[in-house]
């Protein structure tokens, strides 16, 4: 399934109705069930724990900081300075790495593994929010 936003995860949108204890039929919910791999899970994750008015910020925000966000990776161009503070690997441009991979173009990028939501905060120089505070 592709969608204008270029997500290529496999994906199931459905609705189910549990029963309530009383044996009666419960409300209808929605379930959105994605699949992907563990090296795109924590950008799946953030793109997918909303909401979408945080996810177009952040992707905004990337953006003016020179990187590319999508839930598929964290994309560093000619233009991303690292954050104040920054000690982590050398910062050059490519796909921020999930251990050392090839980037986009064939730039071999080092550094350490993306593993949660929290290390893509930190990486765009943010404090983190956790899922349940990030209604808008």
């Amino acid at each position: 399934v592709v969608s204008g936003n270029r997500d290529t995860h496999a994906r199931f949108f459905g609705v189910f109705r549990s029963r309530l204890p009383d044996g009666s039929a419960g409300p209808h919910r929605r379930i959105d069930i994605v699949v992907t791999s563990w090296l795109e899970f924590p950008f799946a994750l953030l793109g997918w724990t909303g909401s979408r008015i945080l996810n177009r910020w952040l992707r905004k925000h990337a953006a003016e900081h020179g990187f590319l966000l999508t839930s598929h990776f964290l994309y560093r161009t000619s233009r991303a300075q690292p954050p104040i503070g920054w000690t982590g690997p050398p910062w050059a441009p490519g796909v921020v790495p999930y251990d050392k991979r090839e980037g986009i173009g064939g730039v071999t990028v080092p550094g350490d593994a993306v593993r949660s939501e929290r290390d893509i905060y930190a990486l765009l120089g943010l404090a983190y929010v956790p899922p349940h505070a990030r209604d808008a």
